[in-house]
């Protein structure tokens, strides 16, 4: 299976990069099509809103039908998607591509994490790092990345040079995944499994999707926040703020191999507590005006990336932790949802918290602690016991 833990690393590290990577390109469509800001935008909204909403039916397909079989349709629909916008030539038809896009994408997380889950026992937690790593560089290499290749390509080259990338993602999928055997794979009329209890009715998995839409909304808000306090206050240039904010995510994917390994040998409760500690305390000294220097500022970013790092992997073992094996790609799909909607939430409420980033840096520190504690009170880790 160390194949296909690439490969499906490599897929995830693709899906959000397409998420990310038109951001930077909205000025060049708008102008190509002709179309304002607001109507340029469905560009990204139609892939995130597919691929958010549809991961909870991705998961209930991947437990009844198969995961391998919903990770390849995944990949094809993502790979159909890609060629149709990269010979897109109206910008309906661009919305459509995208569209296809979103919707194979939203298979690819849940049918991956459930099949790493049960055939990783015990270094789940170290093989669910390196997938939730992917995400992040994906995340984080989306708009340089694209920037860098709209100086010598349009947006359609965006998507040329993602497609062959996205062919041998599929190809290596359909091999490694028909020669081997996924552990307890669900066959379509497998589906009565009336002994366990529903997982999204256990503490733990109520406790976990908590934090995991508090964090999310709390990152979401930085990453609009910390760009414009850096260019706002201390007058920074569009690529200085670029390069001091990569600190954030760098350090959550140095900090994420070591929450998977923390999660196998101590359990996940640990280092969830552990990162979210860090992470409140960083928000707390943001919110001083002591350490509103751009130094301590950029320190304390990169001390959140850590607390964030520690806390990914131990949350997805979490929410799998309760669920019965043909629930668990399930589990990770509302997992996934909630983590989407948790960031969403956090780019559209932070701007309208009235105040200086201090207020807001407040804020964030005090849902962060409510966080915290419902997770303590709720969450049993069955690994430390």
């Amino acid at each position: 299976m160390r194949t296909f833990l690439f490969t499906a690393c490599f897929a995830t590290f693709l899906t959000v990069f397409s998420s990310s990577m038109l951001n930077v390109a909205l000025p060049s469509i708008m102008e190509h099509f002709h179309v304002s800001q607001a109507v340029a935008a469905w560009i990204v909204s139609a892939y995130l809103v597919l691929y958010a909403t549809l991961m909870p039916v991705a998961g209930i397909l991947s437990d009844r039908w198969g995961k391998k079989r919903i990770f390849v349709i995944g990949m094809m629909l993502f790979a159909l998607g890609t060629a149709m916008a990269s010979i897109s030539n109206s910008f309906s038809y661009l919305v459509l591509a995208r569209s296809v896009q979103g919707t194979g994408a939203a298979a690819v997380f849940p049918a991956g994490a459930s099949m790493i889950r049960e055939n990783f026992a015990g270094k789940s937690g170290k093989a669910l790092s390196l997938l939730s790593a992917s995400a992040s560089a994906g995340l984080l290499l989306g708009p340089p990345l694209s920037g860098y290749l709209l100086e010598i390509t349009d947006y359609r080259g965006l998507f040329i040079l993602t497609l062959p990338l996205a062919v041998i993602t599929l190809f290596t999928a359909v091999v490694c995944l028909s020669n081997t055997s996924v552990k307890h794979e669900t066959k379509p009329t497998a589906l009565k499994d009336t002994e366990s209890r529903p997982f999204y009715k256990e503490a733990t998995y109520i406790a976990v999707i908590i934090v995991v839409v508090c964090q999310n909304f709390i990152a979401r808000g930085l990453g609009i926040m910390m760009p414009l306090q850096l260019i706002r206050d201390f007058h920074l240039s569009t690529s200085q703020t670029g390069s001091l904010a990569m600190g954030f995510p760098l350090a959550l994917l140095l900090a994420s191999p070591l929450g998977g390994y923390l999660t196998d040998k101590k359990g996940y409760r640990i280092p969830v507590t552990a990162g979210s500690v860090i992470l409140m305390i960083a928000l707390a000294l943001l919110s001083l005006k002591m350490f509103s220097a751009t130094i301590t500022l950029m320190a304390l970013f990169v001390v959140m990336g850590v607390g964030f790092g520690l806390t990914i992997s131990p949350l997805t073992v979490g929410s799998m932790e309760n669920a019965s094996e043909k629930d668990s790609a399930k589990a990770s799909s509302f997992f996934g949802l909630a983590r989407q909607l948790g960031g969403a939430s956090g780019a559209a409420i932070t701007p309208l918290i009235e105040g200086d980033n201090i207020v807001v840096y407040r804020y964030l520190a005090v849902l962060q602690l409510l966080a915290l504690i419902i997770f303590i009170a709720l969450s049993r880790d069955k690994n430390s016991s």
